[in-house]
C-alpha cells in the first residue's frame, strides 16, 4: 500500500535553489547581449517560472488536484529549459530537470491514497 510522495515537494525546493543563479545568468546575458530593456521580460519570466514552479505547485502537489498541478509543473519546466537554453545557464538546466521529474511524480500521485 503506498502512499503519496513528497519528493515533488524537495525537487521543486532544489529547483528553486538552482533556479537562483539561472535568474542572474538570464539577467545578465540578456544585458551583455542588448539593450538593457530586453533583459526585463526574461528575468521576469524566469523569476515567475522558478517561484511558480517551485514554492506554488509543488506544495500542492499531494492534493486532490494534483494531477493538473503535475502538468503545471511540467508547462514550468519546459519555459525553464526554453530559457535555459537561450542562456546557456546549467543551473537553470539543471532546475528545469528537477520541475519535470516533480511534475511526473505529482501526476503519479493523483493515483494514490492520501
Amino acid at each position: 500500500y503506498k502512499t503519496k510522495s513528497s519528493a515533488p515537494i524537495f525537487l521543486g525546493i532544489i529547483g528553486f535553489v538552482l533556479g537562483i543563479p539561472a535568474i542572474l545568468c538570464v539577467t545578465v546575458c540578456a544585458a551583455a547581449t542588448a539593450a538593457a530593456t530586453s533583459s526585463v521580460p526574461w528575468t521576469l519570466i524566469c523569476f515567475i517560472v522558478t517561484w511558480l514552479a517551485a514554492l506554488v505547485l509543488s506544495f500542492f502537489s499531494k492534493s486532490s488536484a494534483s494531477s493538473l498541478v503535475g502538468a503545471l509543473i511540467i508547462v514550468c519546466a519546459v519555459a525553464m529549459l526554453l530559457m535555459s537554453l537561450i542562456s546557456f545557464s546549467l543551473m537553470g538546466l539543471a532546475a528545469a530537470i528537477c520541475y519535470a521529474i516533480g511534475g511526473v511524480i505529482a501526476i503519479g500521485n493523483a493515483k494514490l491514497p492520501a
